[in-house]
């Protein structure tokens, strides 16, 4: 190289647009426990089975699980109800593991569920996708979940559905209407 400085300016040009041209954070999630979720491709690179119809369940199964925990945290952390309350970026998400699951749906041989609530697969996937704190969050939420249930059954019990307000006189009964009709 005849000038030095020639090459110091590219190599420090080089530097600069590397740094400049992509985020130097990741943009916030809402709600951030979503960042999280490990991408489709991430999902098919390394959930495998013991034959390709096997791997096509199995990731079938990730993709429902995964859209179920955001339906369940969703709930049991910010007691949103899905999907009228989604956020933006869940539906984004949800919208990802559809197109995804679609995808080996298609192409699998077997189309069964085979592997939605497998409890090994689950413990696998909490393992190569998601972090301690993901995991302790998740729990939490499952315990909200159960408490707020818990309550509404507590507050159920006993109670009696009927027809019509009740103070209003029973009607005729359903075999006077079929005579009558």
């Amino acid at each position: 190289m005849k000038n030095p400085s020639a090459g110091l300016a590219i190599c420090l040009s080089i530097i600069l647009f590397v740094t400049f041209s992509f985020p130097v954070s990741a943009q916030t999630t809402n709600p951030r426990w979503i960042s999280e979720m490990p991408a489709p491709e991430r999902i098919l690179r390394e959930i495998k089975g013991k034959d390709a119809a096997d791997t096509a369940e199995r990731q079938m199964g990730v993709f429902k699980h995964l859209m179920e925990i955001i339906d369940s945290m969703a709930y049991g952390l910010e007691h949103r109800f899905m999907p009228n309350k989604a956020t933006p970026d869940e539906i984004r998400i949800k919208d990802m593991y559809w197109k995804a699951y679609a995808e080996v749906w298609y192409k699998a041989k077997n189309k069964n569920d085979n592997y939605i609530h497998d409890g090994d697969l689950h413990d696998e996937m909490m393992e190569k996708f998601f972090s301690k704190g993901f995991r302790e969050l998740l729990l939490k939420s499952d315990n909200n979940r159960s408490a707020i249930y818990d309550k509404h059954r507590k507050e159920s019990e006993g109670v009696v559905f009927s027809v019509g307000p009740k103070d209003q006189p029973a009607s005729e009964s359903v075999e006077d209407l079929l005579r009558s009709g």
